[in-house]
This record gives structure tokens, sequence and C-alpha cells, in this order.
């Protein structure tokens, strides 16, 4: 099993937030594909889902769900680099959860502690203006700015 990154972005990274497949792959709710549609095989590779940052980012609102309220994590727990759940589904376009997050009192305005970048900005990141819509409507500062590439 790998996780991939994101970089890009003025050399930053975000990686071991969940799965990301390349080739013009796909994630669905702890599997991730990626074909090759050159000769038509798939590769299938399961993905451990583990914490509630990996749930988060593939969007298994069932997961996230059961991390919260059977396990008791708090839904504002941080990663050893400041993210939040709420980052990770706010990056990874995963409207459902970013609102169920929300709604059971996720902090919006959260720093991630290397970057200093919040929910707010990893959406941007991410690109789905659902997402970054429903943020700032629950309060998210769109006036904050961190670095140039944002």
């Amino acid at each position: 099993m790998s996780h991939g990154s994101h970089s890009g972005h003025g050399g930053h990274s975000h990686g071991g937030g969940g799965h990301e497949s390349g080739g013009g792959g796909h994630s669905h709710f702890g599997v991730a594909c990626s074909g090759d549609h050159g000769n038509q095989q798939n590769v299938v590779e399961e993905v451990v889902v583990n914490d509630i940052y990996t749930a988060a980012s593939l969007g298994n609102l069932e997961m996230v769900r059961n991390f919260i309220e059977h396990d008791n994590i708090d839904v504002n727990q941080r990663k050893s680099d400041g993210t939040t759940a709420l980052h990770w589904a706010a990056f990874k376009a995963q409207y459902n959860v970013v609102r169920y997050l929300v709604d059971k009192g996720a902090e919006i305005e959260v720093d991630s502690t290397e970057e200093k970048n919040t929910p707010l900005m990893w959406a941007c990141i991410g690109g789905d203006l659902r997402v970054v819509h429903l943020l700032i409507s629950k309060g998210a500062d769109a006036t904050k700015k961190r670095y140039t590439w944002l």
C-alpha cells in the first residue's frame, strides 16, 4: 500500500492523509482503483482506513461518523503536522464529510502546524467551489493569506 503525496504548490506536500491514485484513477470508500486503459487491465489496491483523516479524505462519511460518535475521537484531533479531518475532507472535496464535521463542531479557522493553512485554504487547493462556499458560509475567513502560491 502506498500513500501518495500532492505537490507542486510552492514545494509543499499533502501526503499521508489518504490515498491518491495516479494515472487517471479514482478512490472509493476504502478501495482505490486505477486503470491502464491501453490494455484494459484494472489494478485494485485496498486502502486500509484506520484513522479519521484517511476516512475523511476518502469521503467515507459512515466511518468518520463512527470514529466520532462511537470511538469518541475528538472532531478537532490533529495529526503531527497540525492538520485535522476537516483539512483532509476539504482538500479532497468531500462535501458531505466537510458538512458533517462542521456540524459536529470542527474548528474552521484551525491552522496546520507546518504551513499555517486553514481548511478553507486546502479547499481552494482542492478546487471544489461547493466546499469553499460551505466553509465561508460557516465562518471561514476568506481574507487570510499565508503563502503567495495561494
